[in-house]
């Protein structure tokens, strides 16, 4: 297992990694056609997203994806599909990916939060799963009801005292239990910031 490559979001002309969601609506490779495949262990859901804001609007912007299977060893790719009108150009500066999609501008119903997570703390890297919000130092919570946009606010300083918190757990699964392990692995693909308390201002 190693890091996983984060979804990416575009917001007031700056570059976040989604480190964090709470809610559901967000892109499904299925609900298009696609059968997205891992061939790489830094992405076993075998796509990234990009998402942005058109006006309110939650976008799905750009889409890296595999769109094939696997037959025994053998990874066979499937002949692309034209994703809201949008053609796919290969993506031989992506490899593991098969195809790249630029400037799809598909409307995402997502209602929930997302937190947007910049300038990753180094010494907080940990080979397993997804870096959760609170190992960014810049750190945006974003509020969709039905993709609309409905508030955002700066929450770093309340994330900065939740590292506090989480960076005196052990970090590694090294000092866990066989049952304990599989418990630390789990928590690390999960994105949801459910019950870390950030309150409301």
């Amino acid at each position: 297992m190693t890091a996983q490559a984060s979804d990416s979001f575009r917001f007031e002309g700056e570059e976040y990694s989604i480190a964090g969601e709470n809610g559901a609506g967000l892109f499904e490779p299925a609900a298009f056609g696609f059968k997205p495949e891992s061939r790489i262990t830094s992405c076993w859901k075998g796509y990234v997203c990009a998402y942005a804001l058109r006006g309110d609007q939650l976008v799905l912007d750009g889409l890296l994806i595999n769109h094939g299977e696997w037959r025994g060893r053998q990874y066979v790719a499937a002949p692309p599909i034209v994703f809201n009108g949008r053609q796919p150009a290969p993506c031989e500066k992506y490899d593991p990916f098969d195809h790249q999609y630029s400037n799809v501008d598909l409307a995402v119903p997502f209602t929930g939060g997302l937190l947007l997570g910049a300038d990753f703390i180094r010494e907080l890297y940990v080979h397993m799963g997804f870096h959760p919000a609170w190992k960014y130092r810049k750190v945006r919570e974003l509020l969709f009801a039905d993709g609309k946009l409905q508030s955002q606010r700066d929450v770093s300083t309340q994330l900065a005292e939740i590292r506090t918190r989480f960076r005196n757990r052990s970090m590694s699964p090294a000092d866990k239990s066989d049952g304990e392990v599989e418990a630390w692995i789990a928590s690390t693909f999960s994105l949801s910031y459910e019950g870390w308390g950030l309150q409301v201002e």
